[in-house]
């Protein structure tokens, strides 16, 4: 077992022993009629077994966010690969072992987890940090049709310049001497 996982066993057993003991505690203080003491311990109880659904509510959507991130990055990782973009973007900003394909892939994991955490947010019924993360992805959203009209221009250039070369290559090649037929 690594640490993180011991120490995750700790605290989960902790929670549990001490869960356990505060139910013995309540139950021996009922015993001795001292419900002054009881109310505020079983209120207290209450709240946790109140919460457990969300804790189980949240713990779904991070493993659902986790995996959706994960699979995403792989899609992008992999199309990347076989594209042969890493060698393509590399050689072109002569750059050897370029990592493209291994830093989008993270910006699109991260990304997913962010677009995920209002749903974790509220799964916890952390309403507080939801509007602050929903105004962050607003504003990275509204980034986004700029990004795409800038990558569209430079395309557009791109095609622009080959073609521009093309008919500057063919204006100024030598005249091609007619073969005769035979």
């Amino acid at each position: 077992p690594t640490r993180r996982s011991s120490d995750l066993e700790n605290i989960l057993t902790k929670a549990v022993y001490y869960l356990i003991l505060l139910f013995a505690v309540v139950a021996a203080l009922q015993v001795l009629g001292l419900t002054i003491i009881t109310q505020p311990l079983n209120a207290l109880l209450n709240a946790i077994f109140a919460y457990i659904p969300s804790l189980i509510a949240g713990g779904v959507v991070i493993f659902i966010a986790w995996l959706v991130a994960t699979i995403l990055r792989a899609i992008v990782r992999g199309f990347l690969e076989a594209t042969k973009m890493d060698k393509k973007v590399g050689d072109a900003a002569a750059v050897k072992d370029w990592p493209l394909a291994r830093a989008v892939g993270e910006v699109v994991y991260w990304l997913g987890w962010l677009l995920f955490l209002p749903i974790i947010f509220a799964a916890f019924g952390l309403a507080a940090l939801i509007a602050p993360v929903m105004g962050l992805l607003s504003d990275l959203l509204g980034w986004v049709p700029n990004f795409i009209v800038a990558a569209l221009i430079v395309i557009g250039g791109w095609f622009l310049a080959l073609l521009g070369q093309s008919i500057v290559g063919w204006f100024f090649a030598p005249p091609v001497a007619a073969t005769p037929a035979a």
